[in-house]
This record gives C-alpha cells, structure tokens and sequence, in this order.
C-alpha cells in the first residue's frame, strides 16, 4: 500500500502539510455547494438548459444505476491488470482511497491556485471577500453537450452537430483503448451523507476557477481528482505564487515516497490535432507513477467554430477518469496566448513532476514509462544535480542555434545534458522551475537575449521558450536528454500547412523537424531504458552549451556578460550573432518593423504607453524615422534629431504621427498652463482630430503651473497618445507641420484647417476653434475625462464622501448632486499662484489680477445668503480662509462642506489630485456660482451642465471687456485702485504688453 499523497496548501513558509491523521474526521472543512450563474462561460450554461432540473435527475438516476454495474466491472479489471502489472497497483489503489466517487451536484471553489487541498483556508478567506463572486456549476449527471449548449440563435440540433459528433468520436476513443475509464458517478444519497463522505476524505476532489475582478467569464473546471492544479487567471497569477514558490527551493535533494506527475496538454483550435494526440496519450503504456491530465484551452476572441468544438471535446473529456488517472479542462476567460497559459499552468510542489504537451505534436507508446525512469533515476535517485531544469522527450535532429544538422553525441546512446528548453515534450521538476517562474515575475519585461544565439530572434512577446533559455544561461541550468540511435524519440512535432507555413516549405521543415517514435518493438531491441538507468551520473555527463558546442563544463555568465544582453537598447551584432549563421540582429530589428507595420495600420490606434516599447523596437523605429517612405509625410527626419532622442517611447509617438502606412495625418496639440487651461485645448483637439479622421497627440508637459501626469489624473482613451518629452516640438519643424501657436495673443482666434493634407501642430491654453466647426462635442470629451478619474483622484472623492457621511449626510453622493456649487477664485498674488513662474509668462499673469480682487469671498457670500435656508453648498476656493469665513457665518453655519485638501494650494502632483477631485465635485453639484475669467469655473459649468450664476463684482455697467483697449486698461486701473490694490503697476504693464 503506498502512503497517502499528502494535501497541501499556500503558506508564508512554503507548503505546509494540511492533512488530518487517518481516521480524522474533518467536520469543519466541508466545502460549500455552490448554485449555477448565468455569467458562466460561453460552455458552461445552466442546468436549466436541459430542460429543469428534473430532467438531469432522471437521468441521473439512470447513470448511477450503470455507474454501479461499471464499478464492479472496473474493480475486477483492475484486479486482473494489478496481476499482470504490479507496479501499477499502487496508482489504482490511491485512486480508489483518495478519489470517491462523486454525486452530480458537487461543485467545489478556491480563492487561489495554492489552496486546492484546503477547505479550511478557503471557508475562512471567504469571510475577508468583499463583493458578490461569479460561480459555476459542473453537472456530472448530465453531459455537457446536453446542458451547456453554445451561445446562438440557432436550433440545439444544427448548431451543435459538428461538436456533438466531435466529442463522441473523442469518448468513443478513449472508451476503446482505456477499459479502466470510468465517469465517477454515485448513487442517489442524501445531502448529509455526501457531505459526510467528503468530511473523510485527506484530499481535495474539486476544483473550480477563481473568479475575476474585473467581472469577465469565469472558466469551469472540472470536479475531479487533481491536487495542485494551477486555474488560469491573469498573468499576476504569478506574483501571488512568489511566497508559495519561495518555499520549493529548500525541498531541493529531498527524496519523496510519493512522486507524482501531471500531464499538461495544450489546446486552442486545433481539435482533429487535439484528438490525436489525445488517442496517443491514451494508448501510450501506463507508468509506476500516480498521473493526472489536464487540459488547458485558450480562448478564442472570434470563437470559431473549431475552437468551440475544442472546447466542446475537452468539457466531453473532463472530470473522467482513464486508465493512466483523472483528466480536468480549464477553458480561459479572455485571450491569452500560449506563454501566458503555460506560465499559469502548474503550480509547483514538492513530489510532483510536469510534462507540457502542445496539441501539434505526436507522442510514443513509450512515453510515460521513459518518463518515470527519468525521474527515478535522476529525479528520486541518491544522486540529485539542482542544476537540472527537466528532461527532453523529443531526440531532435535539427540545431536551430546554428541553423544545421545536430552533430552526434558519440557516448553509446546515453544521456546528455542540453543547456536549451524543449517546447516538444519536456518533463519539469519542480524546485527549479518554481526559481523560473519567480524569475519571470521580475524579469517579464526584459526582451530575453543571450550572447551568440539564434534565439535572439524568436518573438519575446508570444515565446514561451525564450524566456526559459535566458534563465538556464543565467542559472547555469540543463535539460537531461535522450540520445536514442536513429533519432528515435518519445514526441515528435507534425508538420502540417497553415495560416504560419506554406505548403512549399514542409519537405524542407519535415526533412529536419520531424524525427521517428519509440516503438515497444524498437524498445526490445535497442534497450532505450536501459541507457536511463544505467546511464551516466549528471556529474560526467556530456555537455551541450547554449551553442551546441561540447564543453567540460559550463561558467556562469558574470555581471558584464549580463550587462552586456541587459541594456535599454538593442544589443549589436557581435553579442547577438550566433557564430552561425550571422543576421541574428538584423532578423530582430526586421520582426519589429513587421510589428510596428501590423500596430499602425490599425484604426483607430490602440496606443502604447510609456515603458512599453522593447529594444529590438527602439532600433527598429530608429531606422524607420531617418529614411524616406512613400506614404510617410515628412521623413526621414535628421539622424543628429533621432539620435538626440534618449526616450523610446517619444520615437514610436513621433513613428505613430510620421509612419502610419494608412497614410493617416496627426493633430499634435501642446497644451499650456493650468489644469482646466490644459483641458479646454484637450477637448477641442480631440473634437478637431475626431472631426478630421487624424492621431491625436498630446503633449502635456509638467511645468510650475501643472506639475501632474495627465495619466496621475485621468483615466485616457486607448485612442489618444499623451507624451511630455518637449523634445517632440521640433518634429513640427523637422517634418513640416501646419504650425498654430494660440499662446502669441495676435493668433488667439485663428481656426486650425482640419481639411489640410498635412499634419497640425497646435499650442494652447484655450479653446481651439476650428474651420470645420465641431459644435459642443468639446465640452463632452472634457467631460469624458473628468468622469472618469484616476485612482488617486478616486480616491480623494471616497474621502470627501465619508467625510459627509461623518456630517450626518444620508446617502452622501446623492445628497451632493442637490448641493449648490461655489467657486471663489479670489488669490491676487500671482507669485504666491504660480510659484515657479518668472519673466514675461509671470508679467502675463497680472492679467487676471482684477478679476481676483473682484471675485472676493465676501461678494459670493451675499449672494449665497440669498437662497433658502434649506440650500447646501459645496465650496471650492483658492484660498482655505474664505471657506472657515463662510463656515463660521451664522446664516451659513452646518450648510457649507469643502473637500478637505489639507491647506494643498500649490501646484504639486499631490494637490492636483485634489484640483481634479474639486472639478469633478463642482460639476456634478445642481447650481454653480462662477468666478469671473476662471478656466475653472468654465470647464465645472460646461462639463456640469447646470445652471451658472458669476458671484463675483464689477464696475458698474459691466466690465468693457469687448471695448478698445485704452478703455478696458482704464477701467482696471481705476477699479485696483478704488479696492486698493498695493501693486497696479505691474498690471498696467500687463495689460499695455498683452491686451488686444
């Protein structure tokens, strides 16, 4: 009898064994059943979808009548296979311990991929869970052709034929070749008594994906039987394994009684490719070694019609149960890609050994029992070397480094060490590959090179390899391969023609990619095992370096070597080339222009953000940019320019204006001055760009007057690309742009031509106008933007809300729309407004000097007085006396709130979370008292929509503010000076610089 694998769960300390003694009843880890949602994946409908609940149950009642026959059959079948293989009898007798069968309703969840094996842990965190979870339900006793049918209008009986037949071919074949298979369903029992049965068990039976935050489909795994499987999640899966994978290192050079190993096959929209190696998989000879399937399939964004039957095959296949150990599907929510879903995969743990298998390749007879032999030797031997990542099933005959036939390994067939990953059939050991995945979390957005390698050029953002090649050359890691004579293999990849190879080339890929499978004939023939058994210690083992050159031994790469692959920039040729053949760069730079290409001649442009452009790219652009190109508008630009440039991402902003091959025109706007400034030239911009069918650009750049990211305040349409590098001005120049610049006051009214063929380049601080016209779609694209607020302005607003709510306020966000908004404009002192700002833009400031003296609390307090008692108000203002003047007013008292900024009057990142908080706060209010010549007040008042009020004073009649420019001067002087302004001189010279 072999011992209990035993259950584990996530810890801070690695894995922590969580199994009860024998015989312990586990009374408070009972998992919670959970009801169906409609929000489930496409193929995980409702049971209802076969007609209520009472037609599932009849036929529930049918199965485990059969259920019960088939038991008996399966326990002698597995009686006589225990005498004709007896290593085989402890998986058949774990299984049958710790896998019970299961009723039709059970479903289980887990909050993480690490708890799979702890109820306890999942009932307690379900106390801490905020918010309603997504759940699903797997109906063993109805199929899931009959109760998850796809989403359509079409009828059940046309829609699903092809997948219908698909899926049974599938059973149909693995009902052939496994005898063992069985679908676990019991009896009709109560409630109580499956609960009682599950209370006993040591293990965890179940699994079903966690839910995602941001509310997309949820995918449904299968109840079966198969610890420590990882569900597919987002990518920051993994930084939530980084604690629990911490702890695999130290089980390094353990031996374990109970090893295991998990079989992950790859699928997307392949199935005819899928079955195939699935009827493989089935046939191949069973191994010594405890095994479970799972089956990963991703999503398909246009669910096709092959994809839905892949996915119809592998729900056909789950939560069975064949002669080599239980299967389970996990089916992603969104696209992920091929990386993404093998990094998600499988979650390390002690004992447990992974064999990755894409759905392209064809595998042998020999498989699993090769498998096992390589782990007992070189896995669970005396003899462990923590420098070896895994072992190589496919005996390749083709050196993709050097771009030639593999010279052989003359050591009488035996293993060698090979220091390159094998994306055809690898089995993973554990410690080492939980180092990997850690390292990818920290590394994920390193373009992955080496020194003198054709994997330089593989595609960084969908290999799966690439990555797993520079953490062997940096960790000095190793596969263990087989060298079997004549290239005989246990995997080997099928060639076949598609969307990524023609039809000319197969010969020429067939000739060298494809390679013989071990037969059981050939294994009595050549003895294939024996060179694993026999073979020799890791220690003396031939070495193959990331070369493919025969070495001693191999150093560790040094702190130069690393630097050298490690750079912002793209490497040159002499660290990337391989020996053989050159052109490794030249083939990087060539796939990033071919990329670029593919990104712009998308409409409209889903823009990139800062720190998104690798370094292959950042070459690549600049090759781009300083040579001419039929339909890019004014290039190349100067390679003095190009090269002054240190910043990739200002290169692909400028490559996204200058090298659309739609031949697209771009509107680059520059806006200047304060934040509701910056936001009229915005929204005008974008109604501009949106009217004449160009990129818009936004140059916002962090000055005295902003010191803000527009990304630290809003939300940004993917459509609109924001850079700060004011380096890019001069691309209006270089690559001859329409110039408007609306800061020389004698350009203020001039109307940008979207009509021109060329692109536009526009500096502002006001409203843009336009020789289109664009009517009022200005003021809802700034209104876009203020709604939609960035984290630390939300965040600001959530404790504007509470503190109302402190107040007595019922229902605080509500109660604020009925508030009256006033905004008291009223600091004179422009030094003290703008600290930062000096010369002829600190002269241009005394501009609005008299209407801040104009706009005095006092003035907006009269008239605030005069509304009904019942009137609240929401006040924002420049300076924090006047609200404690307001508040302590008795008229006014318990009536006035204010966004608490904690005296935040300056221009700092910080107190412009707090200035878009107050924007947004006074446009959503019922009633707006403005400020006279307040971008502020304008901006809350249009993008608000309600009524405005101007609470400030004036001369009488009015201010001339359409009168000649002698009149409007002696009127501001005189009013200064009735109010006894200390320093009109510098608004007369002001207004005599300035005033139109």
């Amino acid at each position: 009898m072999p011992p209990a694998l035993l259950s584990t769960a996530a810890s801070s300390d690695g894995l922590v064994d969580r199994s009860p003694p024998p015989g312990t009843a586990k009374t408070e880890d009972t998992p919670k059943r959970l009801g169906s949602d409609d929000s489930a994946h496409p193929f995980q409908r409702r049971r209802r979808a076969c007609g209520g609940t009472d037609g599932c149950q009849s036929r529930q009642s049918q199965q485990s009548q059969q259920s019960q026959q088939s038991q008996q059959s399966q326990q002698s079948q597995q009686a006589k296979q225990a005498r004709h293989h007896p290593h085989q009898r402890c998986s058949h007798t774990h299984h049958q311990q710790h896998h019970p069968q299961r009723t039709a309703n059970d479903a289980f969840v887990t909050d993480s991929p690490h708890s799979l094996a702890n109820h306890h842990h999942h009932k307690q965190s379900s106390h801490r869970r905020k918010g309603p979870r997504q759940r699903q339900q797997f109906t063993q006793g109805c199929t899931p052709l009959a109760c998850n049918p796809p989403p359509s209008s079409a009828p059940v009986s046309s829609r699903m034929r092809s997948p219908l037949l698909v899926a049974a071919m599938a059973l149909l074949l693995v009902l052939l070749i496994s005898p063992a298979l069985a679908v676990p369903v019991t009896a009709d029992t109560s409630q109580q008594q499956q609960q009682q049965q599950r209370r006993q068990q040591h293990q965890l039976t179940g699994v079903l994906a966690p839910t995602h935050s941001d509310n997309t489909s949820t995918l449904n795994t299968a109840t079966v039987s198969s610890p420590h499987v990882a569900p597919r999640a987002d990518l920051p899966l993994l930084h939530q394994q980084r604690r629990r994978l911490q702890g695999i290192d130290t089980r390094q050079g353990q031996q374990h009684a109970g090893v295991r190993l998990s079989v992950h096959v790859f699928g997307f929209n392949r199935p005819d490719n899928f079955l195939r190696l699935w009827g493989q998989l089935m046939a191949a000879r069973p191994s010594g070694m405890p095994t479970y399937f799972v089956i990963h399939v991703d999503y398909d964004r246009e669910e096709s019609e092959a994809w839905k039957e892949q996915v119809t095959v592998a729900s056909g296949l789950s939560g069975t149960t064949t002669a080599h150990g239980p299967v389970t599907a996990v089916f992603a929510a969104s696209p992920k890609g091929l990386r993404a879903t093998m990094l998600e995969a499988w979650a390390p743990v002690e004992g447990e050994y992974a064999m990755f298998l894409e759905d392209d390749i064809e595998v042998s007879e020999m498989l699993f029992v090769y498998a096992e032999h390589f782990v007992r030797r070189y896995g669970e031997g005396e003899e462990q070397d923590p420098s070896v990542l895994g072992y190589k099933l496919y005996n390749q005959k083709w050196d993709e480094v050097n771009q030639r036939f593999e010279r052989p390994v003359n050591n009488n067939n035996m293993p060698f060490k090979i220091q390159e990953p094998c994306s055809w059939g690898t089995v993973f050991v554990a410690a080492p590959y939980a180092r990997y995945l850690r390292w990818y979390v920290d590394h994920s957005r390193l373009d992955p090179f080496i020194p003198h390698a054709w994997s330089n050029t593989w595609d960084a953002e969908r290999s799966a390899k690439k990555y797993l090649q520079r953490f062997m050359w940096e960790e000095g890691l190793f596969l263990i391969s087989i060298n079997l004579p004549d290239h005989k293999s246990l995997t080997t990849p099928r060639v076949e023609a598609g969307t990524n190879i023609k039809q000319k080339w197969l010969p020429y890929l067939r000739e060298r990619l494809e390679v013989p499978l071990v037969t059981h004939k050939d294994e009595q023939v050549m003895y294939g095992l024996k060179t694993i058994d026999n073979g020799p210690p890791t220690a003396t083992m031939v070495i193959l370096n990331t070369q493919h050159d025969e070495v001693q031994s191999v150093e560790l790469p040094n702190e130069r070597d690393r630097r050298s692959v490690s750079t912002s920039e793209l490497p040159p040729s002499h660290i990337l080339d391989p020996p053989h053949p050159k052109g490794a760069r030249a083939r990087v730079i060539a796939k990033a222009k071919q990329r670029l290409h593919d990104e712009l001649s998308q409409w409209p442009l889903a823009a990139r953000r800062n720190g998104d452009i690798s370094p292959a790219e950042d070459a690549a652009l600049r090759e781009l940019l300083t040579h001419s190109h039929k339909q890019a508008r004014g290039l190349p630009l100067p390679k003095s320019f190009v090269d002054r440039i240190t910043s990739p991402y200002t290169l692909y902003v400028i490559g996204t204006m200058l090298l659309s091959p739609l031949g697209q025109r771009a509107l680059l706007v520059e806006t200047e001055y304060g934040l509701t400034n910056r936001l009229r030239a915005y929204g005008s911009a974008k109604a501009i760009a949106d009217a004449s069918a160009r990129q818009l650009v936004v140059l916002w750049v962090p000055n005295a007057h902003c010191y803000a990211r527009m990304e630290q305040l809003y939300t940004l349409p993917k459509s609109v690309i924001v850079v700060e590098d004011e380096a890019i001005r001069e691309v209006a120049t270089l690559a001859r742009f329409d110039v408007y610049d609306l800061m020389v006051p004698e350009n203020k009214q001039m109307r940008v031509d979207g009509s021109s063929d060329n692109h536009i380049y526009v500096r502002s601080a006001f409203k843009i106008y336009s020789k289109l016209g664009y009517g009022d779609t200005d003021a809802l694209h700034i209104r876009s933007l203020v709604f939609r607020p960035a984290s630390g302005v939300r965040h600001v607003l959530n404790e504007y809300y509470d503190s109302l709510a402190k107040a007595g306020v019922d229902n605080p966000e509500r109660a604020h729309r009925s508030f009256v908004g006033v905004h008291i404009r009223m600091l004179a002192n422009m030094t003290a407004d703008t600290p930062g700002v000096t010369g002829e833009e600190a002269l241009r400031m005394q501009l609005a000097v008299a209407f801040r003296v104009s706009c005095h609390y006092r003035f907006f307090e009269q008239r605030i007085r005069r509304l009904p008692r019942a009137a609240h108000f929401f006040i924002s203002t420049d300076t924090p006396a006047a609200f404690d003047a307001m508040a302590a007013h008795p008229e006014l008292k318990g009536r006035v709130f204010r966004l608490d900024s904690h005296e935040c009057t300056s221009r700092t990142p910080e107190c412009m979370l707090y200035a878009a908080a107050d924007l947004y706060l006074l446009s959503t209010t019922s009633r707006l008292f403005t400020s006279k010549w307040s971008a502020f007040s304008e901006a809350a008042g249009r993008v608000g929509g309600m009524p405005t009020v101007d609470g400030c004073d004036q001369p009488e009649g009015g201010w001339l503010l359409n009168a000649s420019k002698q009149a409007l001067t002696r009127q501001i002087i005189e009013y200064l000076e009735d109010q006894n302004y200390p320093d009109v001189k510098s608004v007369r010279r002001a207004l005599e610089r300035f005033a139109r």
